[in-house]
């Protein structure tokens, strides 16, 4: 019997190296397929957790750096024959810019999510909605024999690599100071993003981490133009019209006021989240505008 349980051990180990050296050969393809028969090796490595966690490791490894090389790909090269354009063709379009990064790393996140779970867990019903919670026990989080494995540490992982350059690409954008309405834009943009993704991905993750710092920062972003405009008019107010029309200050502002509305009205909301207190907003656009249209008032019916 002892006999028995060295040949089995070592067959585990083997087997534990063959699905290494099969780990690592899908990380040389973006789109790689799980053959029944690494299935089946995964299901009988689940036997030895460590083994199985050697083999976890490898498939994070692997993928994380195929995923870093296709991102980079994707921004400076484009797709075969250059179709999909290289997102960095729309730098100068900081909504479709942001927009187009955050779409790729979505569709990125739902492809390797799908693969793990085809490999590492392969009895486990692949949901990829957006209300998925990060890994449910239904999900991602399997019993693996006694030791219960969190394969979200997989994908965080996978996914650490891209946090860098993605973040240096944003943050670029924003050091631009883009326009009020853009700014706001690219806010809710990335809140949104920050919900879906932190769904699929856990929200103590890297990515996600890196999707609410930049959401904050975009929102500090807009917040800080909005300051900067409403002293300036507070500062240097318009002059009255003879014939008492707002002037041009106040009427730009009320229409940047209802552009801002109809966005905030129209804006996408994740299905864990929710639409993001509006009053400050409101606060920040309207209270220069009363306020210098009250010193105009002034300045015409009780002159100094």
């Amino acid at each position: 019997m002892d006999m028995m349980a060295v040949y089995q051990e070592g067959a585990y180990e083997r087997l534990c190296r063959w699905v290494q050296a099969e780990c690592r050969r899908l990380g040389d393809t973006d789109n790689p397929e799980v053959s029944e028969l690494l299935r089946t090796a995964v299901r009988c490595l689940k036997e030895r957790p460590v083994l199985f966690k050697y083999c976890a490791e490898e498939v994070a490894n692997m993928r994380h750096n195929a995923l870093f090389r296709r991102f980079i790909s994707a921004l400076t090269r484009g797709g075969p024959g250059g179709m999909p354009r290289p997102i960095e063709v729309h730098a100068h379009d900081p909504l479709r810019y942001v927009g187009d990064m955050l779409g790729w790393l979505h569709q990125a996140l739902a492809s390797e999510r799908e693969l793990v779970l085809a490999l590492l867990d392969p009895d486990a019903v692949v949901d990829t909605g957006p209300t998925a919670r990060r890994f449910s026990s239904k999900g991602l989080e399997s019993d693996i024999g006694k030791n219960e494995t969190d394969l979200t540490f997989v994908l965080d992982r996978i996914f650490e690599g891209v946090c860098r350059p993605f973040k240096v690409r944003v943050e670029q954008v924003l050091q631009l100071q883009p326009s009020i309405i853009i700014s706001y834009k690219l806010s809710n943009t990335l809140e949104f993003y920050s919900y879906t993704i932190s769904d699929l991905l856990g929200r103590e993750t890297a990515l996600c981490n890196t999707l609410w710092a930049l959401k904050d920062a975009s929102q500090k972003t807009f917040f800080d133009i909005l300051k900067t405009q409403g002293e300036k008019l507070l500062w240097y107010p318009p002059l009255v019209a003879v014939d008492l029309s707002p002037p041009p200050a106040v009427r730009e502002g009320v229409s940047v006021l209802l552009e801002i509305i109809e966005t905030h009205d129209g804006m996408m909301v994740p299905a864990s989240g929710k639409k993001s207190d509006f009053d400050p907003v409101i606060s920040a656009l309207l209270d220069p505008i009363i306020q210098v249209s009250y010193a105009l008032h002034l300045m015409v019916f009780f002159p100094l």
